[in-house]
């Protein structure tokens, strides 16, 4: 039963899985696009990854139904099948709402029918290394949490996001193929057939299992410890710029730090496990005991390194904790039982996650910072491990391989005796660290302007009332010295350079020139971005789009809306250019983001871009105090 072809079905749900989680794990990234794309809100948007995550999980009754009437090799490909139709028709979405079917609902549910198996099938075929087994397949999550959502960040500044999920569908097809592998264990299949005679599907619900009191108990626990599961992946990088004021790069390597972490719990986890066979129900509890405390000293963090610290022991305990879930189960309920038991116990966890994360959320929300849902949600983990020892008293004389009978009675009362210190610090925790309130920065930039073009300097017959107002109630710089040009004055204002340090300083750009600000300079919303920010840019940029890498959204802005070149038409938007004894031609030019903006033809161009900017302004939540808005505009 040991080795031999099973490490082939190892290899290939390592590669599943780390094909579905890395594109799960890709979903915060994603959701940024959307938000900009759709500008539907974060409530309604939040939903996508929300129900990809979910439904990956609380398919599993329904999985596991499917592989009683067929193989996991079958479901495995049915899976990635129908993930990959989510994926494509996804591709052609108009709308959030559409995305939430296509890509939450469809694409969620494939990956569902993708999740289970690969834990099943792995179990089939070994006994004596199982643990070891199960773990490095399962480490493939890890891993593709860790290397997949930069090459989707790539990917969506590059080429964006219907193209995403065109490619996205490329890769989750390979999931089709590397099923074909999980070919069953022909022992087991003949143990079970000589044991039972014909096996009977098993029902879409094992309603025996609610009815055990030790499998309740073991919901129990893991649904306490799942709902608080995803909130360190959904609000560390979040928590890291706004109360600890990092940088947006420095809170996106927590991710990477959970992601290898992870991986390589979940492989020492499974050898820990095979290796502490007769204690590893004790290991896991420590493990989960680790878990908490590691998501409490989050919340107790006053320093990057200290989160970061935090996130490596999380990723680490949390993984080997899932590595060891289906063994515990198949030791405590009998392996011929693990596809129905593991199957409700996905859905518990899928349940969880659905309701965990939004009230994290609301608690940050409720007390101004992320640091009591982390101490209370950390809290609620560590009790996990007290739930679950109430299982070998249910089932002293039924679990099977266990020398030890008693579980360390301090691991039962641990987490009730530092729950009052705990709660009794929750609310006062945010007198730690005040958090440094960032203001938000409208810049309004008016090049080609002279000096009696506004009303402030005394020039009646140009009105500019709310600049002549911004001035009277402002500072007035008037030894603000620039240059007299749209290239040169935009690419000083970018960089804090003289033109001629940029090689722009001779004339401005004209159309279809290839050249532009130096790739190799680092400008204005890329130095904003590391201090907490977010760049949003509308009007003229007149700095270069001979190639992608120039144009602003791949610079450093959030979005962008208005236009490439230094003059254009205030109602088609198409600017002339010479192009010597051939004439002149007329090119397209209004863009948002990397998209051509042609819904846009007819409408005024100041009425336009006013509109976009103050739709920015209004959509923008007052309690995130970390956006900037950019607003270039040209006479």
């Amino acid at each position: 039963m040991e080795g031999g072809y099973g490490w082939v079905v190892v290899f290939a749900t390592f590669l599943i899985n780390a094909i579905v989680q890395g594109v799960v794990a890709s979903c915060g990234i994603l959701l940024n696009v959307l938000l900009d794309q759709f500008k539907e809100g974060k409530a309604i948007t939040g939903w996508i990854p929300s129900l990809l995550g979910g439904l990956l999980l609380a398919v599993g009754p329904f999985s596991s139904y499917l592989i009683s009437r067929s193989s996991c090799r079958s479901v495995t490909v049915l899976g990635g099948f129908i993930a990959v139709i989510g994926c494509l028709i996804s591709s052609l979405a108009t709308s959030v709402r559409f995305l939430i079917f296509s890509y939450g609902i469809v694409t969620g549910f494939g990956f569902g029918l993708l999740y289970l198996p690969q834990t099943i099938i792995v179990a089939e075929w070994f006994k004596e290394t199982r643990s070891t087994a199960t773990g490095i397949g399962l480490s493939g999550a890890g891993f593709g949490a860790f290397i997949i959502p930069p090459i989707s960040q790539y990917i969506l500044k590059e080429y964006g996001w219907s193209q995403y999920f065109v490619l996205s569908s490329v890769l989750v097809s390979g999931c089709c193929g590397l099923g074909l592998l999980l070919r069953p264990n022909p022992e087991i299949n003949a143990l079970m057939e000589k044991s039972a005679g014909i096996p009977q599907p098993a029902p879409l619900i094992a309603s025996h299992f609610l009815r055990d009191p030790a499998f309740i108990i073991y919901c129990v626990s893991t649904g306490l410890f799942s709902g608080s599961y995803r909130i360190p992946f959904s609000f560390l990088p979040d928590y890291a710029v706004r109360q600890l004021s990092s940088s947006k790069d420095q809170a996106a390597y927590l991710l990477s730090y959970l992601g290898i972490a992870s991986f390589l719990g979940r492989l020492l986890g499974g050898v820990v496990g095979d290796r502490q066979r007769h204690r590893r129900f004790l290991v896991f509890l420590i493990l989960i005991v680790l878990s908490g405390v590691s998501v409490v000293a989050m919340g107790f963090a006053d320093s990057y390194t200290t989160l970061a610290v935090c996130s490596l022991g999380y990723g680490a305990a949390s993984g080997g904790r899932v590595a060891l879930n289906s063994i515990i189960l198949a030791d405590i309920f009998g392996l011929p039982a693990l596809t129905q038991t593991f199957g409700l116990v996905c859905l518990v966890q899928g349940i969880s996650i659905f309701f965990g994360t939004p009230v994290a959320g609301w608690l940050a929300d409720l007390f101004g910072d992320y640091r009591t849902s982390f101490i209370l949600f950390g809290t609620g983990m560590m009790c996990c491990s007290s739930v679950l020892t109430m299982i070998p008293v249910a089932r002293r004389s039924t679990i099977s391989g266990y020398g030890e009978r008693k579980v360390s009675w301090i691991l039962r009362i641990l987490p009730c005796l530092v729950i009052p210190f705990l709660l009794g610090g929750a609310p006062t925790v945010k007198s730690l660290q005040t958090p440094v309130l960032k203001p938000n920065i409208i810049f309004i930039f008016a090049d080609d302007m002279g000096w009696n073009d506004v009303g402030f300097h005394g020039y009646n017959e140009i009105r500019t009332p709310n600049i002549d107002r911004l001035a009277s109630e402002g500072v007035i710089l008037n030894g603000y010295y620039t240059q007299y040009m749209c290239t040169p004055s935009r690419s000083a204002l970018m960089t804090g350079k003289y033109p001629i340090r940029t090689g722009l300083q001779h004339y401005v750009l004209r159309i279809a020139e290839p050249r532009g600000l130096p790739l190799t300079e680092k400008i204005m919303p890329q130095y904003l971005d590391e201090a907490g920010y977010k760049s949003h840019m509308i009007g003229k940029w007149h700095l270069g789009y001979s190639q992608k890498q120039m144009t602003p959204t791949l610079r450093g802005f959030e979005s962008f809306f208005g236009y490439y070149t230094g003059q254009n038409d205030y109602f088609n938007y198409t600017p002339t250019a010479g192009v010597g004894a051939q004439g002149e031609y007329l090119a397209f030019d209004l863009w948002d983001n990397l998209q051509p903006a042609r819904n846009s033809i007819g409408r005024y161009a100041t009425e336009l871009f006013t509109e976009k900017a103050v739709g920015i302004i209004n959509s923008h939540d007052y309690k995130d105090v970390r956006i900037p808005h950019v607003f270039c505009k040209a006479r």
